[in-house]
């Protein structure tokens, strides 16, 4: 019997059904609740500036950061500052998450266009399911990663496919490099490309492709090079050996711990979900399981009677390709991490997982698979069906729980601007608003209390926010901390003035080079409230904690600034007035 022919379509029908339903999922479990999100962390930087710069200054800006090659990655930055314009000309994020709505619902169709090629539409249909709804990256409802991710990943996609044609492979590399300059983790998934073709491949093939990926390759990292990429230019310091040493360790270390993300996943949904997020679930997971009920089940038939006497066919092609396309999707991880053996859990810092995700979906979706297609009793399929089942819900339970973050960020932000602004009268242009957050791990696997939000943990956001709700911007700067550290920090200068003595205090990067005159201090309490500290304390016998003086009511700083136009996009139905 030839196992080559187990993966191969043999019939489209039912699958009509399925593409409605990843649809679906795809809109329902991640932007549900989009009309409750705003702009998070670097959203302030790439959508809100063409809300505040007029189209010359903002096209300059673009094309500037692309021209520059800034990061390796001129396609994200077009999609980014493109999107961003849209937003300001209709004045709606609401249309943002509309559209990146739909384009994080094209790439989960066009990943289970590209699983079809090789498997039955059931496990195609299943692997795009958590591709979906994957728990590696916690960023799909955010602008900066889902409006330039998405495209990413469908030309990523849209390059295998390409190449799977034989006669039309050669148009598949300028849609890889297309994938390259947007992420270029991306690109090194299009290294498995050879896979997805069918039929009988040769080592001359495979050698070909890999060679001519290599030579882009090296191609693009020769322009980085003459960019002066700080990232790049950090790494060529050191010996090629210790990097490829490096590179593979971090990759196989990204790969095995990533598995964490699904035990996160299961947990925090038991955890904190909702009844209303129960009942979209529960109808979602119908939904799904009907559509998949409705495929063909020969297809499923031939491939049991071949993986079941082994496990050798389902291993070679399932879970090995998959593992290989995880470890891929990790290869820049070492540059990624900032050197750094860690995993996040949650947070920005997950869009180190976005390459990996096609593998990951694949072998949690083969491991899922095979005890269907090898089971011959009906009640250990149905019992391996159910264990299957309850497996995705809690995956997709774990999708509203990231929408709640993100909803409940985004509220935590409107109240804490007005907050900043009600309790610091007195502050002038000179002042330094120091805020206090509790720190919060985001390696623990199983919390036992508060954890770290899906987003907008990272202070830059909450930092450059606050200044671009006015024009010109020329208030108190805010400075985040998450701890008191930074009280030993300053030190005297020769010409009499403080200033941080050191660039990382434990929280915000400061301003070396800015002297330090005035310190309002306003601590985070546990509801997310802000409390003003006004306890003493002074360094080199100067007072910088500014106590609020009696009969201080308005600030003239806030009542003289001008706001933006983002104002009405942050506070669309605030009580905050004119004067505060």
């Amino acid at each position: 019997m030839r196992t080559q022919t187990a993966g191969i379509p043999h019939s489209r029908t039912g699958e009509g059904a399925v593409y409605l339903v990843l649809t679906a999922v795809s809109l329902v479990a991640n932007f549900l609740h989009c009309a409750s999100f705003g702009f998070y962390e670097d959203d302030w930087y790439y959508i809100t500036d063409a809300w505040l710069v007029r189209p010359g200054r903002w096209f300059a800006d673009m094309w500037g950061a692309m021209r520059g090659f800034y990061l390796g990655r001129p396609v994200q930055e077009c999609l980014l500052w493109t999107c961003g314009y849209l937003g300001s000309a209709f004045h709606s994020i609401g249309l943002l998450y509309v559209l990146a709505a739909l384009l994080h619902a094209a790439s989960v169709l066009m990943f289970f266009r590209v699983l079809r090629l090789r498997y039955t539409a059931f496990l195609a249909a299943l692997g795009a399911l958590l591709f979906a709804i994957s728990p590696l990256s916690s960023i799909r409802p955010y602008l900066d990663g889902t409006l330039w991710a998405a495209p990413g990943l469908m030309f990523l996609f849209a390059a295998i496919l390409v190449y799977a044609r034989r006669r039309y492979a050669a148009a598949s590399y300028p849609l890889a490099i297309l994938s390259l300059l947007t992420y270029e983790p991306l690109f090194f998934v299009f290294f498995a490309a050879p896979f997805v073709r069918r039929g009988r491949k040769t080592w001359r093939q495979r050698a070909i492709h890999v060679s001519i990926c290599g030579l882009i390759l090296v191609a693009y990292l020769v322009v980085r090079r003459q960019a002066s990429e700080s990232r790049l230019m950090t790494a060529t310091a050191e010996t090629p050996l210790h990097v490829a040493g490096e590179v593979l360790l971090f990759a196989v270390y990204s790969a095995f711990m990533s598995f964490r993300s699904y035990i996160y996943a299961v947990f925090l949904a038991v955890r904190e979900t909702s009844l209303e997020s129960l009942v979209w679930g529960l109808l979602l997971a119908l939904a799904a399981v009907a559509s998949l009920l409705r495929l063909p089940s020969a297809g499923m038939r031939r491939t049991a009677r071949i993986a079941s006497p082994r496990t050798r066919w389902w291993f070679a092609r399932v879970l090995a390709p998959g593992l290989g396309m995880i470890l891929l999707g990790y290869a820049l991880s070492y540059f990624s991490n900032g050197h750094r053996l860690f995993y996040p859990l949650a947070g920005r810092d997950t869009r180190f997982s976005l390459a990996a995700i096609p593998g990951s979906s694949l072998v949690v979706a083969g491991m899922l698979w095979y005890p269907l297609a090898i089971c011959r009793r009906r009640w250990t399929r149905l019992l391996a069906g159910a264990g299957a089942a309850a497996f995705c819900l809690l995956i997709l339970l774990y999708s509203f729980v990231i929408q709640e973050d993100y909803r409940r960020e985004w509220r935590h932000m409107g109240q804490l601007y007005p907050e900043i602004m009600q309790l610091t009268p007195d502050a002038r242009t000179d002042t330094l608003l120091v805020i206090r957050r509790q720190w919060l791990e985001d390696t623990t696997l199983f919390p036992a209390g508060a954890r770290r939000p899906s987003i907008n943990f990272q202070v830059h956001g909450l930092q450059l926010g606050f200044s671009r709700l006015f024009e010109d911007y020329p208030g108190p700067k805010v400075f985040v901390v998450f701890s008191d550290q930074w009280r030993s920090r300053l030190g005297l200068h020769a010409d009499g003035k403080l200033y941080w003595t050191d660039p990382e205090v434990a929280g915000s990067q400061p301003d070396m080079a800015a002297p330090v005159e005035r310190i309002i201090l306003l601590v985070e309490q546990p509801d997310g409230t802000l409390k003003r500290e006004d306890a003493p304390f002074s360094v080199e016998g100067r007072q910088l904690i500014q106590a609020l003086a009696p009969g201080t009511e308005r600030p003239s700083t806030w009542s003289g600034l001008r706001r933006s136009r983002l104002w009405p996009v942050v506070f669309p139905h605030s009580s905050v007035t004119r004067n505060e």
